[in-house]
């Protein structure tokens, strides 16, 4: 069925009719690539949580004439246009803001706004193999550049998790940050030019392939992690790194948390410019992975991860820790040179094997380091699909029991009603030495609320009787080397049917307060590179002062003055 249900209601301020919208898209981009079809649309104005959904009519250009004539129409009748790459976002960016939240000026009602996807740009324009430059069209995909470029000996400065479906100008509008800014920085360190298209169609070009350039402001730099609230970037020019000659991947195993910053001090120090990524999952994180995607685990050394005797993976026991138990650290050494960077390696791991901590235990329990790009590449796969695990975990609800099997009397399989399953995500700043203590101080602050308890969480004050309606369970990973902590809590609810969707949003509320509470509280920062979006769009109060919201909504004045452009997105209301 086609239909025009949003776009009657919530599209246009203006006395035009929906079908005449619908046409006036059509004549600027073929018909097949304006699409209003229910079968079809889900895919484009549902984001990849399914906790954002909203937008009433999909349109794919082909050129940057194109955009600006459709952006040019948008501003003349006050359309909603939400610009899209991949939809590989967290915070609810890349789709309408649906019927829970209106947007404010232009589209005042329901699933309202165009969706601009610009997975049909995806031209490589240019690469220069002297000048070590790209540029291509925004709907590139991320993974497809850097296997056109690797052929001429270049490597993209980015690699997500999400690269084979994420597009560079996606990456680009939300300053993505990655696995390897600690080698190559973010997109404000690589991207030396945009083109892009503003609210009223107009084209700003600036598209130059320089890297120094001190004539005037540096207008690039304000829609790199501008979410599209400022315009439709449709070409970009990114510096390129020179591909590696040897790469190898240490895995290694912590007895705790805090020993992480002594082995990062230790890393730098030994392979100094080769180190290309540091991260780190927790014991959780892990226990995660290895039930719902076993066969990962099977092709790592046991000895690095935290496994018992027996081939079982740990579970942690109750502690006032932040991070309880063992972790996991994946370093990544990359370099030029093949018989010098093997010997610095070999160097490194022969130094932290024999180095204690400050408690006199050793810094490092277990080391394994690839042998081959077969075995680097399955230490990597564990890493990456750690986020995927979470997911599945939630979508598949299968039993917390399953993973956390010490005894709290929760009981969960014989709990009635059936219990379901909600993940939260959040993507932090915070420094190092601060981490531990945060999340201690979080679960503190949870373990408190009237009905939840906090697994692996050891307080006088906890519920031990099974009486109550939600358990968290946290689980943190990221890239610690940049100080980024990816928050993820699971929580398990046990509330009626009806109960369940008010359930889910007040524990949504109840967590975005505390988390991002506590997180200003420390000097951190509530998006590390994920974005604002929707979901941390009203903390933007806590965590700017007035007088720089004051500037950004200038700057959103300015260029965009209808607010047609991305609308409902990280800017709070005044």
């Amino acid at each position: 069925a086609t239909t025009t249900r949003g776009i009657i209601n919530a599209i246009s301020k203006t006395k035009t009719n929906a079908s005449s919208h619908v046409n006036a898209f059509r004549s600027i981009i073929a018909s097949p690539y304006v699409i209003t079809n229910d079968d079809v649309i889900s895919k484009y104005t549902v984001d990849w949580t399914k906790n954002y959904q909203g937008g009433s009519v999909v349109c794919l250009p082909k050129s940057t004439e194109e955009v600006s004539k459709i952006l040019q129409y948008c501003h003349e009748h006050n359309i909603g246009v939400v610009v899209q790459g991949g939809n590989t976002g967290l915070v609810g960016g890349g789709v309408g803001v649906g019927k829970h939240q209106p947007t404010t000026n232009c589209s005042s009602g329901v699933n309202g706004e165009l969706i601009m996807n610009m997975g049909r740009m995806n031209k490589i324009i240019h690469i220069d193999p002297s000048a070590a430059v790209l540029v291509c069209e925004a709907g590139c995909i991320l993974e497809t550049l850097n296997n056109e470029v690797a052929s001429q000996g270049l490597l993209m400065p980015l690699d997500l998790g999400a690269k084979g479906s994420c597009m560079i100008g996606g990456n680009v509008a939300t300053n993505a940050g990655g696995l390897r800014v600690i080698k190559y920085g973010s997109m404000h360190a690589n991207v030396l030019g945009l083109e892009v298209v503003l609210a009223d169609g107009t084209v700003l070009d600036m598209l130059r392939s320089i890297r120094k350039d001190n004539s005037g402001y540096p207008l690039k730099h304000y829609f790199i992690g501008a979410e599209g609230t400022l315009g439709v970037i449709t070409k970009v020019s990114i510096a390129l790194a020179t591909k590696p000659l040897s790469s190898s991947v240490l895995l290694a195993k912590l007895s705790s948390f805090n020993q992480i910053h002594t082995l990062l001090k230790s890393a730098k120090t030994h392979l100094d410019a080769n180190l290309s990524a540091f991260e780190f999952m927790d014991t959780n994180s892990l226990r995660v992975l290895g039930t719902v995607f076993p066969h990962l685990l099977t092709k790592i050394p046991p000895g690095v991860l935290p496994m018992d005797s027996n081939g079982n993976l740990l579970q942690n026991q109750p502690s006032s820790r932040g991070i309880p138990g063992d972790v996991v650290v994946l370093m990544e050494s990359s370099g030029s040179n093949t018989e010098l960077d093997a010997i610095r390696l070999e160097t490194f791991l022969t130094h932290i094997i024999n180095t204690t901590a400050d408690s006199s235990m050793p810094l490092v329990v277990d080391a394994a380091l690839s042998m081959d790009s077969s075995q680097e590449a399955a230490m990597w796969n564990v890493r990456e699909s750690v986020s995927v695990s979470l997911m599945e975990l939630c979508r598949q609800n299968i039993s917390i029991s399953n993973i956390l099997s010490h005894k709290t009397n929760t009981n969960d399989v014989q709990k009635q009603p059936h219990p379901f399953k909600k993940l939260y995500k959040y993507d932090l700043s915070i420094s190092f030495n601060q981490t531990d203590e945060f999340l201690s101080d979080l679960k503190l602050r949870f373990s408190q609320l009237e009905g939840v308890y906090v697994l692996d969480y050891n307080k006088s004050n906890q519920i031990e009787d099974g009486n109550h309606h939600c358990e968290l369970m946290f689980c943190c990973f990221g890239h610690v080397a940049d100080e980024n902590l990816h928050l993820n809590i699971v929580a398990t609810f046990y509330v009626n049917d009806q109960e369940r969707e008010k359930a889910i949003q007040s524990m949504q509320e109840i967590l975005n307060h505390h988390v991002f509470d506590l997180i200003i509280s420390k000097r951190g920062s509530i998006s590390a590179e994920h974005g604002i979006g929707q979901q941390k769009r009203a903390a933007m109060k806590l965590c700017r002062s007035e007088s720089e919201l004051k500037v950004m909504r200038a700057i959103k004045n300015a260029l965009d003055p209808n607010d047609i452009m991305n609308p409902g997105k990280v800017l709070p209301e005044a």
